[in-house]
């Protein structure tokens, strides 16, 4: 939850406009950012993170802190190597290496 003593309210439409747009050109849609209030995102481990929010008079407001708080979330660390995905191709080739390792050991 957000914490209005510290931080400052900001409507939905006002979160979507500090989001870069993903596809093309625009801003995220509102309807975006409430979808990430209401069931989250999912980061790159498969955990389920939700835009931190509070309804005030009927209305979804958020903050630009928590909007930060919500991406460090989504963001995976970057501090270790990231390889690409192998190809299906590469997956065989290295599953093919493997099994004549096993059974030039025997097993």
């Amino acid at each position: 939850m957000i914490d209005l003593t510290r931080e400052q309210a900001l409507r939905l439409d006002e979160i979507a406009k500090l989001v870069p747009p993903s596809r093309g050109a625009g801003h995220t849609h509102v309807s975006t950012v409430y979808r990430w209030i209401v069931r989250g995102a999912t980061t790159p481990s498969g955990r389920r993170v939700r835009l931190d929010a509070t309804r005030i008079g009927g209305k979804w407001v958020s903050s630009r802190e928590a909007l930060l708080r919500f991406q460090a979330q989504l963001t995976p660390p970057l501090d270790h190597d990231i390889r690409a995905p192998q190809s299906a191709t590469a997956r065989r080739r290295a599953s093919e290496r493997a099994e004549a390792e096993l059974a030039r050991v025997g097993i």
